[in-house]
């Protein structure tokens, strides 16, 4: 493993030492003297990600300047940066054993979802190696919180320091609870905007993903196809045509192993891309899968009929969420075809519609909503008052807006493969879908103005 260690200064004798220990497990590749350095690393320096980042805590709250008042926020907001800095490191902290008091940090690092916390005052080489090869889950660290608290809660009674002083919630609470949700079928679907509407399925699918969701982004069948080529992931057999072309000669059994993530698919030696796409795809949660479209000789084309796709959708619906487990199966679409208003009107509760703002567009997607057959988001490119009033005085809701930045962050995204370049716009608009399907993610408390206060801006 490649490591970057956050010690402090090199020269210190302890730091020298564990670092010769860490160098027996791992190839260590950087070396930051403080939080602040690793920081400014991590959004501006170069080099490919290491698999993880080691941080003494003490390298910030023991530092010369923040003896006077160590700033819980201000530290917060670094580790953070790392973590949006490095997406592909896993983050393991070292803290003080009396930080297990400070409930608000330990809440906070949960919410960015850094699980890798280690409160100790000293170790040993056993201790090392597990800091190296642990990688906990959102249940691992609670039980570890549980068993340290009750670890030191005695060592406290035998000192007579406050032994029932705990940070831990009483009666079984949960320390953190992220989100409650139910499974979905969802579709984005667009007559005009494709790469809108692309944007909008590939950043949630992804994103609900990256918080610990199973989720599975499929394309509807349609003339022009898109979800393979923005992400590089073509394949001449996993794909919705073949599917169904399957499902219609009763080979019913590959539809179960149609789905692939990155994994599979960089395994897989028919998959067309997966030499030049290796990084990526190695970046991409293992709990994303995909079924995009693609062209064959046997493209069921309009010829198929409209119980044979109907009959292949809840088959392909009852298999991904009910046997496969998934949370989420995700459709995305653009075009007005039979495919998609079959999914439309049929299988997905949750819509997002683009609309441009033409009024045919905007009427067609009021049209879709009146129809009261699940939830209808309605998402404009940009926010005109004129509409915006037009919409109101009608008794609608209001039309979702998605920041300037989101279509060139797409982009940027399908061409260099780089999410770390999404800017927190696009991301926080990405959070409000994902509200929209019942996954409210818990945004750190780091700064006075959240994210609710921003997207309200958005909101017309």
């Amino acid at each position: 493993m490649r490591a970057h260690l956050v010690l402090g200064e090199k020269g210190n004798e302890q730091n020298n030492g564990l670092s010769k220990v860490i160098s027996q497990y791992c190839m260590v590749t950087g070396w930051s003297n403080s939080l602040e350095e690793a920081a400014v690393w991590a959004e501006k320096g170069g080099g490919e990600d290491p698999d993880l980042i080691l941080i003494n805590s003490a390298v910030y709250f023991l530092a010369p300047d923040k003896l006077r008042k160590t700033n819980t926020k201000d530290f917060l907001r670094l580790i953070l940066t790392l973590k949006r800095g490095r997406l592909k490191s896993r983050l393991i902290l070292l803290l003080s054993e009396n930080m297990l008091l400070n409930r608000e940090l330990i809440i906070n690092l949960c919410k960015m979802q850094v699980y890798n916390l280690w409160f100790l005052d000293s170790f040993d080489e056993d201790d090392v190696r597990n800091f190296l090869y642990t990688d906990r889950t959102i249940e691992e660290v609670e039980k570890y919180l549980e068993l340290k608290d009750k670890e030191l809660a005695y060592l406290r009674s035998i000192r007579g320091d406050g032994a029932n002083s705990s940070f831990l919630p009483k009666d079984g609470e949960k320390l953190f609870k992220p989100y409650h949700v139910q499974s979905n079928l969802i579709i984005f679907w667009s007559e005009n905007d494709t790469c809108l509407n692309y944007g909008l399925a590939i950043l949630t699918a992804l994103n609900l993903a990256r918080h610990g969701f199973k989720v599975a982004l499929g394309e509807t069948i349609s003339a022009g196809a898109c979800l393979a080529g923005c992400l590089a992931i073509e394949h001449p057999y996993y794909n919705m045509s073949h599917a169904l072309s399957m499902f219609r000669q009763g080979n019913y059994d590959f539809l179960k192993n149609c789905f692939f993530n990155g994994e599979k698919y960089l395994d897989d030696p028919y998959a067309l891309s997966r030499e030049g796409n290796k990084d990526f795809l190695e970046f991409l949660p293992s709990s994303l899968y995909f079924l995009p479209d693609g062209k064959r000789e046997d493209d069921p084309g309009e010829t198929v009929p409209q119980e044979q796709w109907v009959a292949f959708l809840t088959q392909l619906a009852r298999i991904i969420m009910f046997e496969k487990g998934f949370h989420f199966l995700i459709f995305v679409g653009s075009g007005r075809n039979r495919f998609n208003q079959q999914v439309l009107e049929e299988f997905a509760y949750t819509k997002f519609i683009t609309v441009d703002l033409l009024p045919a567009s905007i009427l067609s997607g009021l049209k879709e909503r009146e129809k009261g057959e699940g939830r209808t988001i309605i998402i404009g490119p940009k926010a005109v008052p004129k509409i915006n009033q037009e919409i109101k005085g009608m008794g609608e809701e209001p039309f979702l807006y998605p920041p300037a930045s989101f279509v060139d962050d797409f982009l940027q995204f399908v061409y260099t493969r780089n999410y770390r370049k999404i800017t927190a716009e696009t991301e926080a608009f990405v959070h409000l879908l994902m509200e929209a399907v019942g996954v409210k993610i818990a945004v750190p408390d780091l700064a006075k103005k959240g994210v609710v206060d921003w997207l309200r801006g958005h909101l017309k």
